[in-house]
């Protein structure tokens, strides 16, 4: 079954769950372990929410999740998987080119939060502000994501403590929203900072500290400062690789190949180039040339190829 719940083993199967009456009371199983008694009509909503979130449908999936939510409030109390398929479909959206949509989405949840009663700034909370912090980041609007993020931040350290992952991703996200306003030195702590927790809580080789290690080589690539990107990059790429993460794998590429040209080595900018078209091809169809035009891939290779691409830093 996909995110969210699940139906109970031994209780009801899923083929189960749609056969009954609307009112009949079952149990399922939370995404996090936890029991709940529903009615059979909320459970089938349930079911079809796992069923489009399994196809990767998200925006289906949490159209689902409210309706089951309204059938039966007590389900509230798992409401956090509803929230995660909101970022995750905002994601979509955005990945898609559909800004607006990703914004209206944004917008509505929030309100329903707001007529709900939930505290703004409880940890409830938190998916939809990070929801916000990376709409902000790929519309480019800087100073609105770092209000977003200061949010995030400051959640993070009062319900998880300095030393947590929550709060290393907060730091890295400011990091990235504060770095374009120039606020540079301000931006390399909070990547140092970050970097250091999540090698300490997560080690060496997590995601997490490979996007910070990315991060951080994008601002002393945007400074000038080529030689200390470089293991950055060379260090993030090696995660990628082994975890198999195509897209992040892709961006750090086309990142190091502008490292690799802006320090004077266009043939290891290249080369890194063509490493990241291979790797885009692990990418579903549909999505290939979708992310290759938005990244300006075909535009970059051929910059590099033609000499026409200025070697200046950004």
């Amino acid at each position: 079954a996909g995110q969210g719940f699940e139906p109970m083993t031994g209780v009801e199967t899923e083929h189960s769950i749609l056969q009954g009456d609307d009112g009949d009371m079952i149990e399922i199983l939370g995404g996090d372990g936890r029991k709940l008694r529903t009615t059979r009509k909320a459970a089938r909503l349930v079911v079809e929410a796992n069923k489009f979130a399994s196809e990767g449908n998200m925006a289906k999936a949490v159209e689902r999740m409210g309706p089951a939510v309204k059938e039966d409030p007590s389900l509230e109390q798992m409401d956090s998987e509803s929230d995660k398929r909101l970022v995750q479909t905002v994601q979509a959206f955005l990945m898609q080119g559909q800004k607006e949509k990703a914004k209206a989405l944004l917008d509505r949840y929030y309100q329903m939060k707001q007529d709900k009663g939930v505290d703004k700034e409880s940890w409830d909370m938190i998916k939809l502000v990070e929801a916000h912090v990376l709409y902000y980041k790929t519309v480019e609007d800087w100073p609105t994501m770092a209000e977003w993020s200061e949010k995030a931040l400051a959640m993070c350290k009062k319900s998880k403590g300095d030393k947590s992952r929550e709060y290393a991703q907060g730091l890295s996200n400011h990091g990235l929203a504060i770095a374009p306003m120039e606020r540079y030195e301000e931006a390399e702590k909070c990547f140092t900072t970050a970097l250091k927790v999540q090698e300490e809580v997560l080690g060496l080789s997590s995601p997490e500290a490979a996007q910070t290690c990315h991060n951080l080589a994008l601002l002393y690539r945007n400074t000038g400062r080529y030689s200390l990107a470089l293991p950055l990059y060379e260090r993030a790429l090696e995660v990628w690789r082994a975890k198999g993460l195509w897209m992040q794998h892709v961006v750090t590429c086309k990142d190091a190949a502008m490292n690799f040209h802006a320090s004077g080595d266009t043939k290891k900018a290249i080369d890194t180039m063509n490493e990241c078209f291979a790797e885009i091809k692990k990418a579903p169809q549909q999505m290939q040339d979708q992310v290759a035009t938005e990244l300006g891939l075909d535009d970059l290779m051929s910059q590099l190829k033609g000499g026409a691409l200025p070697i200046t830093p950004g």
